[in-house]
């Protein structure tokens, strides 16, 4: 969303004035970087981290349920980003994990955050993966949340946010499967750079368009997204 606009735009984007802007760069150039305000949400999550007086999380308090040694991952990844971040992720976010001590487990639900304007967001991961990958499959996810479109309409038993397949099958009853995958590309590619400038490449493929694009067709055609 910042491509192309002056600093005194970039800064009026994000509620700041150009001296403050200036100075949050300077304290954590990742805050402000291209992939980190590239949607709407975005700037409304760095805007309510800023309004809620740019509060710190601590990473250990991550609303986890799955293997210790995954929950050491996720809180190790939450406490390398970038302040508003990790704020997120703390605070709107709910983690679970399968596949690493258990191939299945039962467990309460976890109480969700709350999160006003928003809604809450749930992160699931393969705690089976190589340890050397899992970092970057974190910080992936985290940069969908991150990125996300804000809702502020709550999720009840009786209705429910239009799921991103349902989005999927109404672009594709107005345009095509194609733009769907283009689209699908786009998402999973700014998601990897995001990713990347937080300091965790996403298993090595970031740049590697080609493998986005094959894996971005196999996902529209199974309306789901990773």
């Amino acid at each position: 969303m910042i491509t192309g606009l002056a600093l005194h735009e970039r800064a009026a984007l994000v509620g700041l004035t150009s001296r403050e802007y200036i100075a949050l760069q300077a304290a954590d150039p990742r805050v402000l970087t291209e992939p980190a305000l590239a949607t709407d949400g975005a700037v409304a999550r760095l805007r309510r981290w800023l309004d809620a007086g740019r509060p710190d999380a601590d990473a250990a308090s991550v609303v986890f349920r799955g293997s210790d040694a995954v929950r050491a991952i996720v809180r190790n990844v939450v406490a390398a980003l970038p302040a508003p971040v990790r704020w997120h992720a703390v605070t709107a976010v709910a983690w679970l994990e399968v596949g690493r001590a258990a191939a299945g487990w039962m467990s309460v639900l976890p109480e969700l955050p709350h999160v006003p304007g928003d809604q809450p967001h749930l992160i699931a991961l393969a705690g089976d993966r190589d340890d050397r990958k899992l970092p970057g499959y974190v910080a992936h996810e985290l940069a969908h949340s991150w990125q996300w479109g804000i809702s502020a309409e709550p999720v009840t038993r009786a209705r429910t946010a239009m799921t991103e397949a349902e989005v999927d099958r109404a672009i594709i009853s107005v345009v095509s499967s194609e733009i769907l995958v283009e689209r699908r590309y786009r998402y999973e590619v700014i998601a990897d750079n995001l990713a990347e400038t937080w300091g965790f490449p996403v298993h090595g493929n970031t740049h590697d368009h080609g493998l986005r694009s094959q894996m971005a067709a196999d996902l529209a055609s199974r309306g789901e997204i990773q």
